[in-house]
């Protein structure tokens, strides 16, 4: 059995970052995809992974390959291209599924729009070798086409034992491709490889504008400290990179294991790593993440006014997030604040209130982006009886939008942030001049990009 997994994208979104800086931090590895693919070497298939990021051509893949069977991952900015990649593929009579963050909330639909075989919803190491050793009926977690109508299976319980699923095998991509990924958006210091890691699946907490619970559940399900480090050291001995970015939202939440991770970091030595976590972690604890190689924090901070903060659900105060901004740089870490704009309840004032608080924290490293009502977020849901809608939903960019208000604030805040004095100077103290550098690369692609927008937008209305 040959089986081609896909990750698409769309170089036009790239137009003007790809070549003019070190890819912005999406030069990732498609840790899902090396989840699958190893599932299905394990039952004896033999698996490529073609990624449209790193400039692989799905359709010479197709062409090459010829598998008998495709999986695609869609992210909802994504799902036009999918389209046309499941186009070429029915053409050449190869079975499709699709799987990834845009299906599990609308499995149906989205089955139906793309003329695909069969879409998976939840979790799917398990799901994709059913689907190809079982009848379509028998494989849970999936939809699929009988006759021209579409048949929705029930939900495959998620796995309880994460380490049960195997580490996956990193030999399925060509990760010289990948030398140049980043942390958060800024560039590895030279010379490292990073490898990203899954720790736990799910997340407890109630944000109305992240779907990642559709996939994942409410429940947090941890991977156990050794199995962890088991996939540490495989990567230190088998591809010598001992830089690892923890890319879920949990790691921090068992305090018992995140200890127990550090420790084992400590004692294998020479590891760097970063990971995402909410405030409220103690000076011990960070302390101790420092002394086992933590080099960067991202934190979801989203927003500054306590009004919008309730509003989405976030369930943190300014209060923590200061005291915890402040503990963190006291251990010695550099942190990064995730800021949204366009928050439901977000006005000129609150956003004012959100940009000063930003500026207050004055992180070295700063994520601002425009909210995006994804499938399966509570935002979404209310989204759909506004005008603005579909144009929101559809749109191909983090970082632009057609609602003039939202795109003034977006650029007000990334100019009123990052041309200070005070940040420059964080810059400086926590990565050295070479930054600076690659902070004016930086601006002018994203300046480049929006020129690109703006041509675009008018060429579509002329």
């Amino acid at each position: 059995m040959r089986f081609l997994l896909i990750r698409p994208d769309i170089k036009e979104i790239h137009l003007d970052t790809r070549d003019s800086t070190e890819r912005l931090g999406d030069l990732h590895q498609p840790l899902g995809l090396l989840y699958l693919g190893t599932s299905l070497q394990n039952c004896g298939a033999e698996v490529k992974i073609c990624d449209e990021i790193v400039e692989d051509d799905p359709f010479a893949f197709i062409e090459e390959f010829k598998p008998e069977y495709l999986g695609i991952t869609v992210t909802t900015p994504m799902f036009e291209r999918t389209i046309q990649i499941v186009k070429f593929a029915k053409e050449r009579g190869i079975k499709v599924i699709l799987g990834g963050p845009h299906i599990t909330p609308q499995p149906e639909k989205t089955l139906q729009e793309s003329g695909a075989d069969a879409v998976c919803y939840g979790e799917g190491e398990t799901t994709i070798v059913e689907w190809i050793t079982k009848p379509p009926s028998e494989v849970l977690g999936i939809a699929y086409m009988e006759n021209g109508n579409v048949k929705l299976n029930p939900p495959r319980p998620l796995a309880e034992d994460l380490d049960a699923i195997p580490i996956p095998d990193r030999n399925l991509l060509n990760i010289k491709k990948y030398l140049n990924d980043e942390e958060f958006g800024w560039p590895l210091r030279k010379g490292r490889q990073v490898f990203r890691i899954f720790s736990s699946r799910g997340c407890p907490f109630q944000c109305t504008f992240c779907a990642s619970w559709r996939t994942f559940g409410r429940k947090i399900r941890f991977r156990s400290a050794a199995n962890l480090l088991e996939e540490i050291k495989l990567s230190l001995e088998k591809f010598d990179v001992n830089h690892f970015m923890f890319i879920d939202d949990t790691l921090t939440e068992d305090r018992k294991r995140l200890r127990e991770i550090c420790e084992g970091m400590k004692k294998i030595g020479n590891i760097y790593w970063s990971c995402y976590s909410r405030v409220g972690l103690s000076l011990e604890e960070l302390t101790l993440m420092k002394e086992s190689g933590c080099e960067l924090i991202g934190f979801g901070v989203e927003h500054g006014s306590p009004k919008v903060l309730k509003l989405i659900k976030k369930a943190i105060t300014r209060e923590k997030v200061e005291e915890t901004f402040k503990l963190v740089k006291k251990a010695g870490i550099p942190s990064k604040a995730f800021f949204m704009v366009g928050l439901p309840g977000e006005d000129e004032e609150e956003f004012k209130i959100s940009l000063d608080f930003a500026k207050k924290l004055n992180a070295p490293f700063v994520w601002i982006s425009i909210l995006i009502p994804l499938p399966g977020t509570e935002i979404y849901e209310n989204y759909q009886s506004s005008s603005d809608f579909l144009a929101e939903v559809n749109r191909l960019s983090y970082f632009h939008t057609d609602n003039p208000v939202i795109s003034k604030r977006h650029a007000k805040f990334i100019r009123e942030y990052y041309l200070r004095p005070g940040y420059l100077l964080n810059l400086l103290y926590y990565r050295g001049f070479r930054y600076w550098g690659i902070f004016w690369k930086m601006a002018q692609a994203y300046l480049r990009y929006k020129k690109h927008e703006r041509k675009k937008n008018e060429s579509s209305t002329s």
